[in-house]
């Protein structure tokens, strides 16, 4: 069916030529062809087809004999009816199967099939129905089916065959530290069916689902390595399975002591803090060490050397705690708990020194000085008064001090004082003790009677910074003059051995105090033997 059937003429013309020719293909009683001894023609139907035909002569009379219509049958064969099932996959469920055992046939039957499977691949023709293919890629593909039946027909039947996407996926996940929430998320490659469903396995048993969706959280219950699976649906029912190891980090622990907690704040309380924080369970390892030491100072180191830190306690009476904190934190990002010691540095107060003295200045001739003791938050207490190493008072509170055998001069007086925790403070006040002037002289003397008693005539005084003195006898002659005042007049005449009458005699003195002041004074002096 749907070939040429080629009529051959075999009539005879009874001694005449045959020169018409008419076909009637279909007996309708219609010409078809005419004309043509021998036409080739294509049956509409199959089975018995009767075809009517007609010749004639012209004989040498010039007449036109016409035969009768003879008509003979024509036995046209049916095509197969080529069909075939098939259920589209998914290209990790491969081999495709195709069944074309629902092929058909009206008379006869289909003996053999023929498949090319649209992607450059046929298969050789086969009496069976069955065929399975595998295709490199996804995608949608033209499957033909050619049978053949036992008279040599064929037929060609065509149908789309869809290969579907599989899921290409893979797993995102935040940093993995022991006892911390994980993310896990899924990536879907460019070249992946459409995503409809996650399922998460984190027990390394994958008949048990601990998660679903494209991004999910999980705990491990330790450290260590950890195998996450991910099985990925498309919209197509296609499903694949990629696992990834994980390692979950250990937690680092933070330890660190200090070696002095508790002192006094001057000058300051230094502290110095070491980490003793234990290595852990590898690959990861600390790289960050974060210091909090309670007086709002907070250090980020990025070695585990020690840390020096001062402390200081404006007060008086009370005693400064501090905390302080210690973070250690890996190279994979695992923070350790923070390890806070509360109230473990302790500051001792510092009592505050004071005093006065009056009067001050002082000065020379009345040396007597009253301390008052101003100091507060105090328990001991020591006086320094700065006129020598052993003149320390630590009895009493208030002490009076004389200044004797000094001239006049500052004197550093300092007062010490001590609290209960051992805290000291010193203050410092200078004490002026003054100079003074006073001069006096004797009205007589008694030279070379052998007492050693008044053997020698001079002034006496107290801030005296020049001196000059002239004896004169009563007639005005100068007998003696020195202008030091520890050198005095011995009696006689210009210093030669003759010794003078007893008389009175005449003295004259000028001299300049310590203030600058000048001074002139004249008097008598009685030399007596």
């Amino acid at each position: 069916l749907g070939t040429a059937s080629q009529l051959a003429d075999a009539s005879n013309g009874n001694g005449n030529t045959i020169n018409t020719y008419s076909w009637d293909f279909l007996n309708d009683g219609t010409l078809d062809i005419s004309g043509v001894p021998s036409p080739n023609f294509i049956f509409p139907a199959f089975g018995i087809n009767l075809v009517s035909y007609t010749v004639s002569t012209s004989p040498v009379t010039g007449l036109i004999c016409t035969n009768s219509t003879n008509t003979i049958s024509v036995w046209v064969n049916p095509n197969p009816v080529p069909d075939f099932t098939f259920v589209n996959k998914c290209i990790n469920a491969q081999p495709n199967t195709f069944d074309g055992s629902i092929s058909t046939i009206a008379i006869g039957t289909n003996t053999a099939y023929a498949w090319a499977y649209g992607d450059g691949n046929i298969s050789a023709s086969s009496a069976t129905f069955a065929s399975s293919h595998t295709y490199l890629a996804a995608g949608i593909y033209n499957v033909t089916l050619t049978a053949t039946s036992n008279k040599g027909c064929q037929a060609i039947v065509s149908k789309q065959v869809q290969v579907y996407e599989k899921p290409y996926v893979k797993i995102a996940n935040s940093k993995a530290c022991d006892q911390s929430v994980m993310t896990f998320t899924a990536i879907t490659s460019p070249n992946s069916g459409i995503m409809q469903n996650w399922y998460w396995d984190f027990n390394n048993t994958i008949t048990t689902i601990e998660g679903a969706g494209q991004t999910t959280n999980y705990t491990f219950s330790g450290p260590g390595a950890q195998t996450v699976a991910l099985i990925g649906e498309t919209n197509n029912g296609c499903r694949d399975t990629i696992s990834k190891l994980v390692y979950v980090n250990y937690n680092p622990v933070a330890v660190f002591s200090g070696d002095k907690l508790s002192g006094c704040p001057i000058p300051k309380h230094c502290v110095t803090f070491t980490d003793a924080s234990p290595a852990i369970t590898g690959p990861a390892q600390i790289t960050q060490w974060q210091w909090s030491l309670g007086d709002g100072t907070t250090l980020t180191n990025p070695t585990s050397a020690s840390v020096n830190h001062c402390y200081g306690n404006t007060s008086s009476s009370q005693l400064a705690f501090f905390n302080v904190s210690l973070v250690v934190t890996t190279d994979s990002g695992c923070v350790s708990q923070t390890n806070t010691k509360p109230n473990y540095i302790t500051v001792y107060p510092t009592p505050i020194a004071n005093y006065t003295v009056n009067p001050n200045p002082g000065n020379v001739l009345t040396p007597l000085e009253y301390f008052t003791n101003q100091s507060i938050d105090y328990t001991k207490w020591w006086w320094s008064f700065g006129d020598g190493p052993f003149k320390i008072d630590s009895v009493n509170v208030d002490p009076t001090h004389f200044y004797s055998d000094v001239t006049a001069a500052t004197y550093y007086s300092n007062l010490i004082v001590m609290n209960q925790y051992g805290c000291s403070d010193t203050a410092y006040v200078p004490v002026e003790i003054g100079p003074e002037f006073t001069f006096y002289i004797p009205n007589a003397f008694s030279p070379a009677n052998n007492d050693k008693i008044n053997d020698y005539f001079t002034g006496k005084g107290i801030g005296i910074a020049h001196f000059e003195m002239w004896i004169f006898d009563r007639w005005g002659e100068k007998i003696f003059y020195t202008d030091d005042i520890e050198k005095g007049w011995d009696g006689r005449v210009q210093g030669k051995s003759d010794d003078c009458q007893q008389d009175v005699y005449i003295w004259k003195v000028k001299l300049k105090d310590v203030l600058g002041k000048k001074h002139d004074y004249v008097g008598h002096v009685t030399l007596l033997k």
